[in-house]
């Protein structure tokens, strides 16, 4: 795994994003990826539970830190369906970190090759964040607006994305984080139940 993949903002990606279930995402997901290498990584966040996906090697923590439990069930076709493993841990936050493999999806602010965004925003490098507003899949990034990003039926004023996903990013570095609609691309399919409340975060070549 990357070094120090998502560790600025942690806490608060939990405490504000997988806070609360009931009536919310049963999981929120950042993907953090950088322009320069190509590579990207995958954190998943779940209150109290949280499904193994098939990833491949993860690195999984608590706040607040304890053991873990791991809940395996068998399939129902044992010769076409693997065990399922959930993690568990009432009253806790959990989290896996893992690397992903886009495959042919590319992002940058000429061409948005990866999902549709309900949100966007942008950062010139030593520039401040700007809000685009939704951003089509295959189109170039949208001009950027001062009617501040909707959330639901709310409006905000402040044209700033989430801390808990940017503050991660290296201050001043250009870069663009996304809100991405339902369904958009976001690592390993949930499977049935609600879909996952998805973010992503690219820093860019400057």
């Amino acid at each position: 795994l990357a070094a120090g993949l998502l560790a600025a903002g942690a806490a608060a990606f939990l405490t504000l994003g997988a806070g609360s279930v009931d009536g919310g995402p049963a999981e929120v997901r950042v993907l953090d990826g950088r322009a320069e290498t190509r590579g990207w990584g995958l954190l998943r966040g779940g209150a109290g539970r949280l499904a193994l996906l098939g990833e491949g090697p993860v690195r999984a923590w608590t706040l607040p830190a304890q053991a873990l439990r791991w809940r395996v069930s068998e399939p129902r076709e044992a010769v076409t369906e693997s065990p399922s493993i959930e993690l568990q841990l009432p009253g806790a936050q959990i989290y896996l970190e893992t690397d992903i493999a886009p495959g042919l999806r590319v992002l940058s602010p000429a061409f948005n090759g990866w999902s549709e965004a309900s949100e966007a925003w942008s950062r010139s490098p030593g520039g401040p964040w700007r809000f685009h507003g939704p951003w089509p899949l295959h189109g170039a990034l949208p001009a950027a607006t001062s009617k501040g990003a909707a959330d639901g039926e709310a409006k905000r004023a402040d044209p700033l994305p989430p801390s808990w996903v940017s503050e991660g990013l290296p201050p001043g570095a250009g870069a663009l984080v996304l809100r991405l609609a339902p369904g958009g691309f976001a690592g390993p399919s949930p499977g049935a139940g609600r879909a996952p409340q998805a973010w992503l975060r690219l820093r860019l070549e400057n």
